[in-house]
Protein backbone atom coordinates (compact mmCIF):
# COMPACT_ATOMS: atom_id res chain seq x y z
CA UNK A 1 0.00 0.00 0.00
CA UNK A 2 2.94 2.24 1.10
CA UNK A 3 4.42 1.60 -2.51
CA UNK A 4 1.11 3.16 -4.33
CA UNK A 5 1.08 6.07 -2.32
CA UNK A 6 4.80 6.62 -3.05
CA UNK A 7 4.26 5.88 -6.98
CA UNK A 8 1.18 8.34 -6.83
CA UNK A 9 3.34 11.03 -5.18
CA UNK A 10 6.31 9.92 -7.75
CA UNK A 11 3.45 10.75 -10.54
CA UNK A 12 2.25 13.50 -9.13
CA UNK A 13 5.75 15.26 -8.67
CA UNK A 14 6.36 14.17 -12.57
CA UNK A 15 3.34 16.05 -13.40
CA UNK A 16 4.69 19.33 -11.40
CA UNK A 17 7.77 19.29 -12.92
CA UNK A 18 6.82 19.12 -16.33
CA UNK A 19 4.05 22.05 -16.10
CA UNK A 20 6.62 24.06 -14.50
CA UNK A 21 9.38 23.32 -17.37
CA UNK A 22 6.48 24.19 -19.76
CA UNK A 23 5.76 28.01 -18.24
CA UNK A 24 9.78 28.33 -18.54
CA UNK A 25 8.80 28.12 -22.37
CA UNK A 26 5.62 29.81 -22.09
CA UNK A 27 7.03 32.77 -19.84
CA UNK A 28 10.09 33.30 -22.49
CA UNK A 29 6.96 34.61 -25.02
CA UNK A 30 5.67 36.90 -22.59
CA UNK A 31 8.72 38.54 -21.25
CA UNK A 32 9.58 38.76 -26.05
CA UNK A 33 6.39 39.99 -26.24
CA UNK A 34 6.53 42.77 -23.17
CA UNK A 35 9.83 43.59 -24.32
CA UNK A 36 8.89 44.42 -27.93
CA UNK A 37 5.85 46.93 -26.47
CA UNK A 38 8.38 48.59 -24.92
CA UNK A 39 9.88 48.99 -27.94
CA UNK A 40 7.29 50.26 -29.30
CA UNK A 41 6.75 52.41 -26.27
CA UNK A 42 9.89 53.65 -26.57
CA UNK A 43 9.93 54.38 -30.24
CA UNK A 44 6.74 56.99 -29.84
CA UNK A 45 8.03 58.61 -26.73
CA UNK A 46 11.07 59.47 -28.58
CA UNK A 47 9.71 60.42 -32.27
CA UNK A 48 7.23 62.66 -30.50
CA UNK A 49 8.01 63.88 -27.23
CA UNK A 50 11.62 63.52 -27.18
CA UNK A 51 11.72 61.95 -23.99
CA UNK A 52 15.21 60.70 -21.99
CA UNK A 53 15.37 56.82 -21.73
CA UNK A 54 15.74 56.86 -17.99
CA UNK A 55 11.84 58.29 -17.81
CA UNK A 56 10.57 55.77 -20.73
CA UNK A 57 11.96 53.30 -18.74
CA UNK A 58 10.13 54.86 -15.38
CA UNK A 59 6.97 55.23 -17.23
CA UNK A 60 6.69 52.27 -18.45
CA UNK A 61 7.94 49.73 -15.95
CA UNK A 62 4.99 48.00 -13.53
CA UNK A 63 6.83 47.83 -10.64
CA UNK A 64 4.18 44.70 -9.95
CA UNK A 65 5.04 42.84 -13.41
CA UNK A 66 7.24 39.88 -13.46
CA UNK A 67 8.22 40.16 -16.86
CA UNK A 68 9.31 43.75 -15.99
CA UNK A 69 11.44 42.66 -13.20
CA UNK A 70 13.45 40.55 -15.69
CA UNK A 71 13.53 42.64 -18.43
CA UNK A 72 14.92 45.89 -16.24
CA UNK A 73 17.29 43.89 -13.78
CA UNK A 74 20.06 42.65 -14.73
CA UNK A 75 20.21 40.41 -11.83
CA UNK A 76 16.90 38.40 -12.57
CA UNK A 77 18.36 38.06 -17.08
CA UNK A 78 19.21 34.19 -16.53
CA UNK A 79 16.17 33.18 -15.13
CA UNK A 80 13.42 32.57 -17.36
CA UNK A 81 15.77 33.87 -21.04
CA UNK A 82 17.46 32.36 -23.47
CA UNK A 83 21.02 33.60 -23.81
CA UNK A 84 19.95 35.18 -27.09
CA UNK A 85 17.14 37.32 -25.47
CA UNK A 86 19.82 38.46 -22.65
CA UNK A 87 21.85 39.38 -24.81
CA UNK A 88 19.59 41.90 -27.01
CA UNK A 89 17.89 43.42 -24.16
CA UNK A 90 21.47 44.54 -22.35
CA UNK A 91 22.95 45.31 -25.75
CA UNK A 92 19.60 47.65 -26.54
CA UNK A 93 19.82 49.37 -23.11
CA UNK A 94 23.61 49.73 -23.82
CA UNK A 95 23.27 50.73 -27.56
CA UNK A 96 20.27 52.98 -27.32
CA UNK A 97 21.66 55.67 -25.00
CA UNK A 98 24.35 56.28 -27.55
CA UNK A 99 22.34 57.34 -30.18
CA UNK A 100 20.73 60.28 -31.45
CA UNK A 101 17.32 60.18 -32.23
CA UNK A 102 17.36 60.05 -35.90
CA UNK A 103 19.29 56.67 -35.33
CA UNK A 104 17.42 55.38 -32.35
CA UNK A 105 14.97 55.20 -35.23
CA UNK A 106 16.14 53.11 -37.55
CA UNK A 107 17.49 50.94 -34.33
CA UNK A 108 13.85 50.64 -33.26
CA UNK A 109 12.89 49.09 -36.56
CA UNK A 110 16.29 46.65 -36.76
CA UNK A 111 15.50 45.41 -32.86
CA UNK A 112 11.74 44.93 -33.66
CA UNK A 113 12.70 42.59 -36.68
CA UNK A 114 15.09 40.66 -34.17
CA UNK A 115 12.48 40.68 -31.83
CA UNK A 116 10.02 39.45 -33.62
CA UNK A 117 12.52 36.55 -35.02
CA UNK A 118 13.05 35.08 -31.37
CA UNK A 119 9.28 35.34 -30.60
CA UNK A 120 8.61 32.81 -33.49
CA UNK A 121 11.60 31.18 -32.41
CA UNK A 122 10.35 30.66 -28.76
CA UNK A 123 6.89 29.70 -29.94
CA UNK A 124 8.19 26.80 -31.88
CA UNK A 125 10.55 25.68 -29.06
CA UNK A 126 6.98 25.92 -26.40
CA UNK A 127 5.42 23.93 -29.51
CA UNK A 128 8.07 20.99 -29.96
CA UNK A 129 10.06 21.28 -26.55
CA UNK A 130 7.41 22.90 -24.17
CA UNK A 131 4.74 20.40 -25.06
CA UNK A 132 7.24 17.29 -24.99
CA UNK A 133 8.29 17.82 -21.50
CA UNK A 134 4.95 18.55 -20.24
CA UNK A 135 3.75 15.12 -21.44
CA UNK A 136 6.67 12.87 -21.17
CA UNK A 137 7.94 13.44 -17.48
CA UNK A 138 4.49 11.99 -15.94
CA UNK A 139 4.64 9.37 -18.36
CA UNK A 140 8.60 8.64 -17.69
CA UNK A 141 7.48 9.30 -13.82
CA UNK A 142 4.86 6.41 -14.16
CA UNK A 143 7.24 4.26 -16.33
CA UNK A 144 10.14 4.49 -13.08
CA UNK A 145 7.03 3.66 -10.86
CA UNK A 146 6.50 0.70 -12.50
CA UNK A 147 10.09 -0.27 -12.97
CA UNK A 148 10.62 0.15 -8.85
CA UNK A 149 7.14 -2.45 -8.59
Amino acid sequence: MIKYIGGALFVAAGWLLGNSLYSVYEDRIYILERFRDFILYCESEITFYKTEMDIIIDKFRDRTNKLDEIIFNEKNKNIAVSSETSKLIKNFFCRIRTLDSESQKGYFSEIQIEVNSLIEKATKELNVKGKMLKRLTPIAAIGIFILTL
